[in-house]
């Protein structure tokens, strides 16, 4: 899979690290994640390091349900009712 360059530094070093590893103990069930090797921003944590990287890939800006509402209420003009 082809990943995404880190969405704050621009970086394209990006490495999987297992959290297990990190906290020296064992493995947990989401303990796989992607890291920038360059400003060290990390991703969500996945089950294995494919979909670590499916969910490193994720961006706010990615068409989803989610993000297609808060768009369209963010259009959404305010309206007054006139008062008596």
């Amino acid at each position: 899979m082809k990943l995404k360059p880190c969405p704050f530094c621009g970086g394209t070093r990006i490495k999987t690290r297992r959290l297990s590893e990190m906290l020296d103990c064992a493995a947990y069930p989401l303990d796989f994640f992607k890291e920038c090797e360059n400003c060290r921003a990390c991703g969500p944590l996945g089950v294995s390091p494919t979909s670590a990287g499916a969910v490193w890939n994720q961006r706010a800006s990615d068409t989803n349900p989610i993000n297609d509402m808060a768009t369209s209420q963010e259009r959404a003009t305010p309206t007054l009712a006139a008062g008596p």
